[in-house]
């Protein structure tokens, strides 16, 4: 067993951390990065201490640190008194930051290697607090619930109880803590993996002649009410299983208690379905009536007393926002633009003018939308009418195709929606003339393509636009308000007209100049356009272990390709190392090995990347080599040419087609001989992909091993993770099998693992060499090759299997004396390899059903099988 000593190699850094956010009081802290890397998500609504514990955020001591230690979360209330850290620190002289939303880090961990610090970012939301004179206005509306936005995160569950708490399901997983407006959605399993509730007959599995299946999923609340989310037939593929989701999200409300039911009804009762219980966090974005309300009566923006606001007209486009779901996330900085550059800013977002009357003097918000009631509006006639402009619509100008640019706070990205197009416009001028808008105050793709489709509409359209100068009785109008035109002079019989700038006469002149377009405006609720999920998957999900580990001594192959010719060459008859390898979990970049041996305590050795791996379909006798497969993962990478495990076999990948789903393979590799597979077993590719602690063992030892999940903010904790162990037994140095096991028999010669022999029976095989093969993976078919010097073979006679009844032993040939068996029934007959007192890794070795004559079969027990008249009756090969 060998080991190191340990050396420093880099530095961790303690920093004196104080951020000062935004203005206080907020509603709530909602995130903490660290270099775009989450090390707190939650929802802390008033000042308080955490605790960050993330030491390998960044890598950890492979990387470049982490963030651990105790944070001062400060919310900035009218009492808060000054930090006691700072105070010790910086000395008396510190302020309380009242009235301004601040974080301390009180000196714990903060990076390593590098003494220059990551950037800090927070994610706060503020829509209820730190209103002028503490006063909201309409809190009734004021919170819009968009729902979920950013990556899922996945469990299996039957049952699960959200409220506002952590919940454990039925298989032991702990998920939560759920909040007001999480949405959560069910999903079903893409395939069928065996859990304790899922017990899918592999012989009757979708796809392959399997039954319908009938499912459906109940939510009940603390009231009782039960709603049935999905009650239908579905086919019999994999594929319609991961297609069958709800036909809604449950969005969680308050403090309710919502139970979740899973049933499934399979016909004939064959077996269960797999679900899985998903949550996205839940969004709240703030109504933009509101928004503009509070930068009219804010002393810091325009600072107007309330009572100059129109609050019907305000209410009313509130109501009209929050029936939309158009809540905005957005910020004002006075450095970069003026209280009315942000209103405008915010006017444009939501299609709607901000105006102060002429008559009252009272601010009015007026949304462009849809006219309900025409009938309602003022008319305009051909009295009230001074001067009359029509300019007309220049088609070719059109614009015909739109995306809109927005911003997805919980992804702190920039993204476009897929265009929303008009064919018809396109058709019309012969080519696409698009446009990109420009929101980054919308937080989700959905809203962004509604506005995308609003915005197409309005540009798509056919609209004149209108000039008029009217009588001074006009001048209550106001833009963003709509009226009837009857202008039969003109050819207009009666439209309706959304007012754009409304101009006041002079003393001299009083009248009003108003310029109009047809009202086409609308605002869809839905758009039939598939919004193209980004790339971003949320780091701060929790890691889990991978779905197949694998822990085995290295075989001289590996270590062939592994180290060079000279450490080779003095590499210790009994030395050996630690293979590991693993397959990719939902969430994962990498795993960290750790490893021990004897009384050892966990260290970690090295980082181990993800391996292929897929499920062979057909069951697989000793020399089958074509097949078919599914539930492959990570199938880029294999190497053609390389090997995998499979069981305790090692194959050659000779061919493989991931699109018809069909791979060949090369039996019987390198020390290990081909065996028969049940259907439905697991391939895993090694070659590169092999992993270990780089430690070197002798026989005798034991090694045990964890692989710890990597993500980029967090590791598997080593209680979590399955304990593998390895027993080293020489495996490197023991001579290779043999390969091309054939048998003759009275009847025939030549045979390759044949069901049933008769009478004397002559066991043949090829040579094998492990130092002349080297890295070279030669099948069970393969010629011979060497063997080794110093190489005998050990032929081995049992019947029934584990009772042995000949031996013949230092051979230095291919083929034994022949033999006859004592007496009918089951019989094995094992080759092994001998070299210098190691026998090899494993024996070829062959069972099958023996008779002394021809024509006769018996049963597994020996017994013979003769008719009523007497006469010996042949059996169905078995």
């Amino acid at each position: 067993m060998g080991g190191s000593k340990k050396q420093t190699i880099g530095y961790h850094y303690k920093w004196l951390l104080h951020f000062g956010w935004c203005r206080g009081v907020i509603d709530a802290l909602l995130e903490l990065r660290g270099g775009d890397a989450p090390f707190f998500q939650g929802r802390l609504t008033s000042s308080q201490r955490i605790t960050i514990n993330k030491p390998d955020l960044w890598g950890g001591e492979k990387g470049e640190g982490g963030i651990t230690g105790d944070w001062d979360i400060l919310f900035g209330e009218p009492t808060q008194a000054p930090n006691d850290y700072l105070t010790s620190v910086l000395g008396a002289q510190q302020s309380g930051h009242r009235g301004k939303f601040t974080t301390v880090a009180r000196g714990g961990r903060f990076g390593a290697f590098t003494p220059s610090p990551k950037t800090v970012s927070a994610k706060v939301e503020r829509i209820l607090t730190d209103w002028q004179d503490d006063t909201v206005w309409y809190p009734e509306k004021a919170v819009i619930a968009l729902g979920a936005s950013g990556a899922t995160q996945s469990l299996g569950v039957l049952s699960i109880n959200a409220n506002d708490a952590a919940a454990t399901d039925v298989n032991g997983h702990t998920y939560g803590p759920f909040a007001a407006d999480d949405v959560i959605e069910i999903e079903f399993a893409d395939g069928l993996p065996y859990t304790a509730w899922s017990r899918w007959p592999a012989d009757d599995s979708p796809g392959t002649g399997g039954l319908p299946w009938f499912c459906r999923f109940e939510v009940t609340d603390d009231t009782g009410a039960t709603t049935d989310y999905l009650s239908t037939s579905y086919a019999t593929s994999a594929e319609a299983f991961a297609a069958a989701k709800a036909s809604s999200p449950i969005t969680l409300s308050g403090s309710t208690s919502y139970t979740i039911w899973l049933h499934d009804d399979i016909l004939e009762n064959r077996g269960g379905v797999s679900f899985y219980l998903s949550r996205k966090p839940g969004l709240r974005a703030m109504n933009p009536a509101h928004v503009l309300y509070e930068s009219i009566t804010r002393d810091e923006m325009q600072g107007e007393p309330a009572g100059l606001i129109n609050d019907t007209s305000f209410r009313a486009a509130a109501d009209q926002l929050y029936s939309e779901g158009f809540g905005i996330c957005t910020t004002y900085d006075s450095e970069s633009e003026t209280p009315e550059q942000f209103q405008q800013r915010i006017c444009n977002l939501i299609a709607g003018n901000l105006t102060q009357s002429r008559t009252d003097g009272l601010y009015y918000l007026d949304l462009i939308r849809a006219v309900s009631d025409p009938s309602a509006l003022p008319i305009i006639t051909e009295d009230d009418v001074k001067t009359f402009k029509q300019t007309p619509w220049v088609g070719s100008e059109a614009v015909n195709l739109i995306q809109v640019e927005w911003f997805d706070p919980q992804a702190k990205q920039v993204r476009t929606t897929q265009p929303v197009y008009s064919a018809a416009g396109i058709q019309d001028v012969g080519s696409p003339n698009s446009d990109v808008r420009t929101y980054h105050e919308v937080p989700v793709g959905s809203l962004a393509t509604r506005l995308a489709a609003r915005e197409l509409a309005a540009a798509s359209s056919p609209l004149s636009k209108i000039d008029l100068t009217l009588l001074p009785k006009w001048r209550t109008l106001r833009a963003g308000t709509n009226v009837r035109l009857q202008l039969p002079s003109e050819g207009i019989a009666d439209i309706v007209l959304v007012l754009g700038e409304v101009a006041q006469g002079t003393l001299k002149d009083g009248s009003i100049a108003a310029s109009a377009v047809q009202n086409v405006f609308s605002f869809p609720d839905t758009v039939f356009i598939q919004q193209q999920l980004g790339g971003w998957v949320d780091p701060a999900q929790p890691v889990t272990a991978p779905p197949s580990q694998l822990a085995f001594e290295a075989p001289y192959i590996e270590l062939v390709a592994a180290l060079s010719n000279a450490d080779l060459a003095a590499l210790h008859a009994d030395a050996g190392y630690l293979g590991l390898l693993a397959t990719r979990p939902t969430i994962g970049l990498n795993y960290e090995v750790d490893t021990a041996a004897a009384a050892e305590a966990y260290q970690a050795y090295g980082i181990g990347d993800w391996t292929a791996s897929a499920v062979i379909n057909e069951a697989a006798g000793p020399i089958d080599t074509s097949f078919t497969f599914t539930s492959a993962t990570d199938i880029d990478r294999l190497v053609v040419g390389g090997w995998a495990i499979w069981g305790d076999e090692i194959v050659r990948i000779d061919a493989v087609d991931t699109t018809a789903g069909t791979l060949s393979l090369g039996r019987g590799c390198a020390d290990t001989v081909p065996t028969s597979h049940a259907a439905a077993s697991s391939l895993v590719f090694a070659g590169e992909w092999v992993t270990g602690d780089q430690r070197e063992y002798v026989g005798g030892d034991v090694v045990r091993a964890k692989l710890l999940t990597r993500s980029a903010s967090d590791v598997l904790d080593i209680s979590s993770a399955t304990e593998l162990s390895v027993t080293m037994n020489d495996r490197q140095v023991r001579p290779y099998a043999p390969g091309l096991l054939r048998f003759d028999d009275a009847s025939t010669t030549g045979q390759a693992y044949p069901a049933a022999m008769v009478g004397a029976i002559t066991t043949h095989w090829a040579h094998r060499d492990r130092l002349t093969q080297a890295d070279q993976l030669l099948d069970e078919s393969a010629a011979s090759t060497g063997p080794e010097a110093g190489t005998t073979y050990t032929v081995r006679y049992y019947q029934p299997p584990g009772t042995l009844v000949h031996t013949e032993s230092a051979l230095t040939g291919t083929a034994a004396t022949a033999y006859t068996f004592a007496a009918d029934g089951v019989a094995q007959i094992s080759v092994e390899a001998n070299r210098d007192g190691y026998a090899s890794w494993q024996s070829a070795s062959h069972t099958f059903s023996y008779t002394a004559s021809a024509g006769v079969r018996v049963t597994e027990a020996g017994n013979r099988r003769i008719t009523e008249a007497g006469a010996v009756r042949t059996l169905e090969t078995p």
